[in-house]
């Protein structure tokens, strides 16, 4: 089957991709199982302390992602992406550049606000 087939580099193109958000300062952990990922947000890093549930920056940095093209929900401040297995490599790529894109970029926005 060549949908099983192409899994494995498309986990892999998700962890690659991923990989330096963990770099960041409000990013607390990055959890991976397959193509299923969970990108946490916390104020700070050392403790894993979380910000104060009211300021929904989960669901600002998905609504960030809209106008680009990618359409994320977020658990509290745990941005979820679960592509669909069948998504051909190219556009796997411009999600995984969408959600990269707007983490480094708007986050710290979206933090001051």
């Amino acid at each position: 089957n060549k949908l099983i087939a192409a899994l494995p580099e498309k986990i892999r193109m998700i962890r690659d991709a991923l990989a330096p958000l963990i770099q960041l300062d409000n990013i607390g952990d990055i959890r991976q199982c397959g193509m299923m990922v969970g990108i946490e947000i916390v104020r700070d890093k050392g403790t894993k302390e979380s910000y104060p549930f009211d300021k929904t920056l989960g669901a600002k940095v998905c609504m960030a992602m809209r106008p680009k093209g990618a359409i994320l929900r977020p658990l509290g401040d745990v941005i979820v992406l679960m592509p669909a297995p069948g998504m051909d490599k190219m556009t796997l790529q411009r999600l995984l550049d969408i959600v990269v894109d707007t983490i480094r970029n708007d986050l710290p926005k979206l933090i001051r606000e």
